[in-house]
């Protein structure tokens, strides 16, 4: 019989196995089954088969695969999903502007400005495709053109925060303060909590004079982003020129602190700084505040993390699903007590999110707590006894407590409930092969 008694050791072993669970928590309360990632490259040349082909290919399935790619930074991945599906459907603007944001965020301006317009050919009216042609010739400084396609986005979607903060960013770069001042003041309306645009507003008044007004702005950026280095070293230059020597050495202390993430690895501060630019560039996406938060999260900076994760939730409205995405983070980096908290607010709004039950299970595994685990999976499978998840973490969790017989029935219960397809039930054989003495 397979068991390990040291205690390191089941530690490890179980860290190892558990990001596959999570792997499945991550797409949702049920399994959902498409052609895997590998594959899709190889449908979409077959033109000996195309009929049959499409009929597999689920257009859905790959824009989903397309974007999760893009929300983690995954640029290449993104791109290629997109190209798989625009064969299938070259209509799908969900797509195009997918691709166009990943060819973006890659810097090939050419090509992402090329997919933005087919969007527009196919809908002239399409508001967030003149948004992005903004934001990208904003980005290289073609001020008029990107003027042009804000202001016919902000005339075809009037109350769009974006819009409006990409219109001052263009005004700001043309030192038309009064026109900038308006457009962001008109986009604090609409996210009065954003402290992006509290640090583009002071930017603005710092340019045209008004300095007293422009640290009010710096001060409140910094007080809802706590992490936002660059806008302390602003609020600290500002203050010391105003003899505000307090409020300067407070952010000069913040900026020094917040500069030490890193410090020896040269890497990690160009992630930093590409974390922040993606705040600058889109702050109402919850993501970027995501992957801002764990990157504090990796470098145990906790109390910056909580603030951007706030942050996402807030830009987000709380849900088991965003609130499991956090958890997982604090998991994967073996701080059980941190994700659990964000697991059982998941559970609270959704008492039955199977992915946070297991993962609550899974927190408890990881801190030695094998029995209240075991009850986290057993009422996994109550809940949804054909999930083939929650029979795999039942029996990883006996795997790991010693209980061979018990891990191999709620194994091939595992591979009863999976297509054969899916990689889950390769492994899961293996594991069984792997068991001694056979049954």
């Amino acid at each position: 019989m397979f068991f390990l008694s040291d205690s390191k050791s089941i530690m490890a072993k179980l860290f190892g196995v558990c990001l596959t669970l999570l792997i499945f928590a991550s797409v949702g309360i049920s399994l959902i089954y498409f052609i895997k990632p590998q594959s899709l490259p190889t449908i979409a040349t077959n033109k000996s088969s195309s009929v049959k082909s499409k009929q597999v290919v689920n257009i859905d399935s790959v824009t989903r695969l397309a974007e999760n790619a893009l929300h983690s930074r995954q640029f290449q991945k993104a791109q290629e999903y997109s190209i798989v599906g625009l064969q299938y459907d070259s209509t799908s603007t969900n797509l195009l502007n997918t691709l166009a944001t990943a060819y973006a965020s890659q810097g090939r301006y050419a090509l992402s400005i090329e997919a933005l317009q087919r969007i527009i050919d196919l809908d002239p009216n399409s508001a967030i495709a003149h948004l992005n042609l903004g934001g990208i010739y904003t980005k290289l400084g073609k001020f008029n053109q990107a003027e042009i396609n804000l202001v016919t986005a902000s005339q075809l979607s009037p109350d769009q925060p974006e819009i409006h903060r990409r219109l001052g960013e263009v005004f700001l770069g043309t030192k038309k303060h009064k026109l900038a001042r308006q457009h962001f003041s008109k986009a604090l309306s609409l996210l009065p909590e954003t402290s992006t645009l509290f640090y583009y507003l002071g930017r603005t008044l710092e340019e045209a004079g008004k300095n007293d007004s422009a640290l009010v702005a710096y001060t409140r950026a910094v007080s809802i982003d706590i992490g936002f280095a660059e806008c302390n070293y602003r609020a600290a230059i500002l203050a010391r020129k105003l003899g505000r020597s307090d409020i300067a050495k407070y952010n000069m202390e913040r900026f020094t602190y917040l500069g030490k993430i890193g410090s020896d690895n040269t890497d990690e501060i160009k992630k930093f700084k590409k974390l922040r630019a993606s705040i600058l560039n889109s702050p109402e996406s919850f993501i970027n505040h995501i992957n801002m938060g764990r990157f504090f999260a990796y470098h145990d900076y906790i109390v910056e993390a909580e603030n951007q994760f706030q942050i996402a939730i807030h830009i987000s409205s709380e849900s088991p699903k965003i609130l499991n995405t956090i958890g997982n983070i604090y998991l994967q980096l073996k701080k059980p007590d941190n994700a659990r908290e964000y697991y059982l607010r998941s559970t609270d709004l959704m008492p039955e999110h199977i992915p946070s039950i297991l993962n609550l299970g899974v927190t408890f595994e990881l801190t030695g707590n094998f029995e209240q685990a075991l009850n986290f999976y057993k009422k996994a499978i109550k809940t949804s006894p054909n999930d083939p998840r929650c029979w795999y973490a039942l029996g990883l969790a006996n795997f790991n407590n010693g209980d061979i017989d018990e891990a191999r029935d709620a194994w091939e219960r595992t591979i009863e409930l999976t297509p054969k397809s899916h990689p889950l039930r390769q492994e899961v054989k293996q594991r069984i092969v792997s068991l001694s003495p056979e049954k």
